[in-house]
This record gives structure tokens, sequence and C-alpha cells, in this order.
């Protein structure tokens, strides 16, 4: 949780300590984020993959193939980044073809030019940190996480406003402060891993890329993954400009509420990693009752949580919202919108870990589906037709949120009850025979009717 959190904190004190420099340099950071978090939450469910294959095989008791997944995982994080701020100068070309002001679009675009150069090193950083928060090591991270913050925050203040010589950058300052600390984060946790963990026993001596189609098989699991992290990222935005027709009002309400909502989520998040990675680890020992253990806990876990943050926002809206603006049109409309969000807080949650628990045994193409179904299909026709043309605002926005979560949570939840009994059927055996060497994808379908199991199974 706080090292999901640490990654968010880092884009809030940006805007905040632009902010600082004017409204023009703030209209330039604001803009360039919108691609940016979109190529950052891509690129992170591009790397799940890493602490889905760790898990396993750490749960098959295979530590050794650890290292080749995660040089894999680094490799990939590298590509992806490399390409996307290569394709960074078509930001400028596309802010003005969304009808962007000519200045604000060159002043947005190179933001997102030096931003979009950190981006190799947040996917390699990510993929280091699951692999440590994989094996049992989640602390490093976080504590990295908060080196990151702290010298991020002094780059800006020396960046932004210049000083010792240097000039005034605004937005730009920022933007290369976090990229100097991506690269100095990735270096400093990389040299963390390799001194903390037993570099024989987690396969971290060799530098070769392994053979078997490992690669192969992380890209079919972090294409559907960043896929459904990209769609749902999208249809978010797409509630945004949705807000924008109704009103400057609604706008500003829905737009404080989303930060909430966002803010809560990193619990969740923390929770579905955790589950994704205690369900990866009863795959790979072949374990049906810790599996379903893992699911379990995971989610009872999660719904204790954001059942009592649901219960705290609905029953203080105007409160929360006062912390946010002191404007009492928008405290009404937030008012309002803030207790619809408490139940979007709680589904949106609960579809999170659902889907930690199926990626955990690589079942991940029906989360997106899901997620296509539910975000695209349902909540944003749902939220124009109740926002616009029923004239219902930001309120109806949240209460589109909270039925497309809804819809999604139950999808995933059948998804798991339709694997859960295709298991008691056929349930995982002890009896399975180990992958062959060099080989580290071979016992990554733990459910039946993947990989060993569909054979072992039709047998």
């Amino acid at each position: 949780m706080l090292s999901r959190s640490g990654l968010l904190l880092l884009v809030t004190v940006d805007l905040a300590m632009t902010g600082q420099a004017g409204a023009r340099e703030l209209a330039f950071m604001s803009l360039a984020l919108a691609p940016h978090v979109v190529c950052s939450v891509v690129g992170v469910g591009m790397m799940t993959g890493t602490s889905i294959l760790i898990a396993q095989a750490a749960g098959a008791g295979r530590q050794l193939d650890c290292g080749a997944i995660w040089r894999v995982a680094m490799l990939q994080g590298a590509a992806l980044g490399c390409g996307l701020a290569l394709l960074s100068p078509l930001a400028g070309p596309g802010f003005l073809l969304a009808g962007q002001d000519p200045a604000l679009a060159a002043g947005a675009a190179a933001v997102f030019a030096i931003s979009a150069w950190g981006l190799p090193a947040t996917y390699m950083f990510v993929a280091t940190a699951m692999f440590l928060e994989a094996a049992d090591r989640p602390r490093i991270a976080v504590a990295v996480m908060l080196a990151a913050n702290l010298l991020n925050a002094g780059l800006n203040g020396l960046l932004i406003p210049g000083g010792f010589g240097l000039p005034a950058m605004g937005a730009e300052g920022a933007a290369l402060a976090t990229t100097m600390v991506r690269w100095i984060c990735l270096a400093l946790l990389v040299a963390c891993l390799l001194a903390r963990l037993d570099r024989a026993r987690w396969g971290l001596t060799a530098w070769r890329l392994p053979g078997g189609g490992l690669g192969r098989r992380f890209r079919r699991l972090g294409y559907p993954i960043a896929l459904s992290y990209g769609l749902e990222s999208a249809a978010f935005a797409t509630m945004a400009l949705i807000a924008g027709l109704a009103g400057a009002l609604h706008v500003a309400a829905y737009q404080i509420t989303m930060n909430l909502v966002t803010l809560v989520y990193m619990l969740p998040l923390g929770i579905a990693t955790a589950t994704c990675i205690a369900v990866g680890r009863a795959v790979g020992r072949q374990d049906a009752a810790g599996l379903r253990q893992a699911a379990r806990t995971g989610v009872a876990f999660a719904a204790l949580v954001l059942a009592t943050l649901a219960a705290l926002t609905a029953a203080m809206p105007t409160r929360i919202a006062m912390l946010y603006s002191s404007d009492p049109a928008v405290l009404e409309i937030a008012s309002r919108t803030f207790a619809i969000a408490a139940l979007a807080l709680l589904f949106d949650g609960l579809k999170e870990v659902l889907a930690g628990a199926l990626r955990g045994t690589g079942d991940v193409w029906p989360i997106t589906l899901v997620n296509l179904l539910a975000f695209w299909l349902v909540m944003v026709p749902l939220g124009y037709l109740l926002s616009v043309v029923h004239g219902g605002g930001a309120p109806a926005l949240l209460l589109a949120v909270a039925a497309a979560a809804g819809l999604a949570t139950a999808g995933l939840l059948l998804r798991c009850r339709r694997l859960a009994s295709r298991l008691e059927r056929f349930p995982i055996g002890r009896h399975r025979p180990a992958p062959p060497p060099g080989h580290p994808i071979g016992y990554c379908r733990g459910w039946p009717g993947g990989g060993a199991g569909r054979r072992r199974d039709s047998a």
C-alpha cells in the first residue's frame, strides 16, 4: 500500500509545487500528465507479470528461476519505456488535434518530452519492486520511495523557481527533477536487490537472458493486464471530459471526488498485489487449499477496509469536501458526490482484489474483457446519459462509476467461482512432473485447463 501510494505522491508533489510557479506552468504540467499517467499505468500493467511469475516460481521452490524472470522483465520494461520516449515528440501534434491552445500544447509537449525519458526507469523500478515484494522484501521499495519523494521535493524546490545560478524552469524543471529521481531510485533499488538477496539462491549471478519462451510467456501475461489498465484509465479520463459538459462546478466536484477515490484506491491495490503473490505461490506449490484461502483472505481483508472507509465517507461527505474547497456551490455538489462515491469505493476496491487473485493464477484475459464491458459499454454511456442528458451532473457520474464497478465485481466474482468449481472437480495434484531445467514457465498455469494441467487432466 505504501509503495503504491509513494508513486502517486511523486505526481501530487509535482503538481503542488508547480502550482506555486503560476497558473500557466500548472496548466503545462496538468496537460502533460494526461498522456504520462496513461503511459505509466499501461507500463505498470505490463510489468505485473513479474509478480505473477516470480510468486509462482518461489511457490514451486524454484527460486533460481526468479533471476531469469527479473532479467526478462527489465529488458521488456527498458524496451517499452524507450519506445514510448522516442514517440514523445508526437505529443505536441496530439494536443493540437485535441483542440488545445497552441501555446499550451507546446508547453505541455516540452514537459512530456522530458518526463517521458523517466518511463524506462519507472517500468524497471516497478519490476524490481515486484521482485522484492514476491521475495518477501517489500519494505525495501517503501524506503526507496520515501527517499525518492524527499529528493524530488528538494530538486523541485531548486529547479522550478531557479536558484544557485540555475534559471527558473517551471513545469519543465519539475519534469526534469522527477525524471532524474526515477533513474536514481532505480539504481538504488537494484543495488539493494543485489545486496539483500542471496544471489546464488535467486538466480542473480548469471546475466544472460533465458530461453524456453519465457519472454513470450511474460508478454502473454503483460499485454492483457496492460490493456486492462489502459482501458480503465482511458474510461475515467473520458468521464472527466463528460464532467466538463456539465459545467465548471461539476468538473471541480468530480475531480476532487476522484482524487479521494484514487488515494483510497491505493489501499486495495496493495492488497491486490499481496493477494496475487499469495495465490501465485499456492499455484507454484500446487496447493489448492492454500490458493482458495489466499483469495478469500484478500477479498475479506479488502472488504473490511473498504467498508470502513465507505462508511466514513458516507457519514461526513461535507467535511471531506471542505478539505478541497471553500466554495459553497462546489461544496454542495461535492457533498452529494462523496455520498455516492462511498459505494463506488467499495465495489472498485473489491474488483481490483478479485482481479489480483485471478492474475495470480495467470487467468488474465477475462479481466480485460470485464473491464471493457463494465467501463466502456456501461460506465461511459451511462455517465453521459445521467449527467448530461438528464442533468445529474457530478453525482450522476459517480453513480455510473459505482454501477460499472459493481458489474465488474460481479463478473470477476463469477469467474473466480467458476475456476473454484473446476478446481474441485480436477484438484491440483502433487504428482505433476516438475518442469524441465531451463523452462521456468512450465508450472505457471496451475489452474486446471492450462498448460501441463490440461494434459494431465485429459489423461
